[in-house]
């Protein structure tokens, strides 16, 4: 019998999880309707926005792109294809059919939408859950330090010059008050909560900024029967980092500061499930080393993570 059960709610779960939407149009306003497995229509969002964000799993034809906001610009008016035309040449795939009706929407995700000009956020049947205040808005699926499914993706909304971050819960994460104070000046919000969320805490840096930095890599050559060859081609990036001042770390679930007196220096290593290590001592002042923890493949989901 409990096996029964057990197949029953697993078999009840992929349903509610396997869900459709598709674009609803009226002139240039938009909006959406949203379909259980059985393509019975389960709600809708009237065409009354400007602008909607919903979060779905995201395909051409039957090539999977991975998970994110999808905005209603990229909706069309065409007719959904599950898959390619040629199996074995995606390029084949009609690109138009790329979002309207959309397989793997996922379900009790916030929706982002646009109404007069500003940003809130609603459900599926259009009730307004953080209101049309906001100038801007940034959806982060990926920030370092470990989180969980549920949590994901992560919203910032801005008010005027004032930042709010959400989980997708509608939790608030960090205020006005914990962003650096240089924070609504820079260009790649995303890239500075990389330096300074990371899980439950929030990496403080008291009296410094986070500065820009443009590093110029040059090119690798060899000399190959009297010629110099290039093997790698110069490239840059752009970091961010620590400048000045003393760190401290927030625990966000207990408020609680990890050391009572702020330090000049800090590292973090993060590790996974087993206890490895999946990146070892990054310095948020270091350029290096932030560039390379950045671009670590291991960086999104740590089961644990030190401060020293």
């Amino acid at each position: 019998m409990k096996k029964i059960i057990t197949l029953l709610l697993l078999f009840c779960v992929f349903q509610v999880q396997s869900q459709t939407v598709k674009g609803l149009q009226k002139g240039k306003l938009v909006g959406a309707q949203f379909y259980a497995e059985n393509e019975r229509e389960k709600s809708r969002i009237e065409p009354i926005y400007e602008e909607l964000f919903v979060f779905v799993k995201t395909q051409i034809g039957g090539m999977y792109l991975g998970d994110g906001f999808v905005e209603s610009r990229l909706w069309n008016d065409t007719e959904y294809v599950e898959f390619p035309i040629d199996p074995n040449d995606p390029t084949l795939t009609k690109v138009d059919t790329f979002i309207l009706y959309q397989r793997g929407y996922i379900i009790n995700k916030p929706i982002i939408a646009k109404k007069n000009g500003k940003y809130g956020i609603i459900d599926e049947k259009g009730n307004v859950l953080v209101g049309f205040e906001h100038n801007t808005y940034l959806a982060s699926m990926e920030l370092i330090g470990y989180q969980n499914e549920i949590q994901k993706p992560l919203i910032l909304l801005q008010k005027g010059s004032s930042y709010t971050l959400y989980d997708t819960k509608l939790n608030i994460i960090l205020n006005e008050s914990q962003f650096p104070k240089n924070f609504h000046s820079l260009n790649r919000k995303y890239e500075a909560l990389q330096l300074m969320l990371f899980g439950d805490y929030l990496l403080i840096n008291e009296g410094g900024i986070l500065a820009d930095s443009s590093v110029k890599v040059p090119a690798k050559k060899e000399t190959v029967k009297g010629k110099v060859v290039v093997k790698e081609k110069a490239f840059s990036y752009s970091v961010y980092y620590y400048k000045g001042g003393n760190f401290n770390v927030l625990n966000l679930k207990t408020g609680s500061l990890l050391w009572p007196n702020a330090k000049p220096e800090v590292f973090i290593t993060t590790f996974d499930k087993e206890g490895n290590v999946h990146f070892e001592n990054l310095n948020p002042r270091n350029i290096n080393s932030i560039f390379h923890y950045q671009n670590s493949s291991h960086k999104i989901s740590p089961a644990n993570i030190e401060f020293k």
